[in-house]
């Protein structure tokens, strides 16, 4: 999570890398040990950076959403691809939903399918921890994460945040609607590439 966040950072505010470095430490990032202190003084100082937390997520959230699928076994992934529409939802809710607990254990994250798509509920989220409400959605890297999962496994959605519990609501909750199979899904990129992966 911290490594996505990082190379989100380094891609949309280079100049201001070695500002959050302070915490997010690169070797520290390599050995897996980014504290809670550390994560949450990161997104703190984030939300000051003039309009770049949506960014930034999205780009964090779509980075932790390549590298948990690239780790995931050539066959594994090429299995899922051909199962029913549904099912790939499922799957690509149940993916985000990893994501969320290994941000929050105490999430209570939640996945539904239905006819009309799927919905995921958390409980609480690290990126919504805010003191004051905020104007917008803080989910950006979670629905990001979702958006990307389900390129992934083939399917195209319309992603929305339709509650936040930064903006004072009692839940996050991420919608994909609009659900239609892809032309052909996403390849996530080599993990090969990544500073901090593989």
């Amino acid at each position: 999570m911290a490594a996505a966040l990082h190379e989100a950072l380094a891609s949309q505010l280079p100049m201001r890398l070695e500002f959050y470095e302070h915490w997010l430490k690169p070797a520290g990032l390599r050995e897996g040990r980014v504290g809670v202190a550390s994560f949450q003084a990161v997104l703190s100082f984030l939300r000051r950076e003039d309009g770049a937390w949506s960014a930034i997520m999205t780009g964090a959230g779509e980075h932790a959403a390549d590298w948990t699928f690239a780790t995931l076994s050539p066959a594994w992934r090429a299995l899922v691809r051909r199962l029913p529409q549904r099912v790939r939802l499922r799957v690509a809710l149940r993916l985000v939903s990893r994501l969320v607990d290994e941000t929050q254990p105490s999430s209570g994250a939640r996945v539904a399918v239905g006819r009309d798509g799927g919905r995921l509920e958390i409980g609480r989220s690290a990126f919504c921890d805010v003191r004051d409400s905020a104007d917008s959605p803080q989910c950006a890297f979670y629905a990001a994460a979702l958006g990307r999962f389900c390129r992934l496994v083939a399917l195209d959605a319309e992603i929305a945040t339709a509650e936040c519990r930064g903006m004072g609501q009692p839940h996050c909750v991420i919608v994909a609607g609009g659900v239609r199979a892809a032309a052909e899904p996403a390849e996530p990129p080599s993990l090969m590439g990544s500073r901090w992966v593989g």
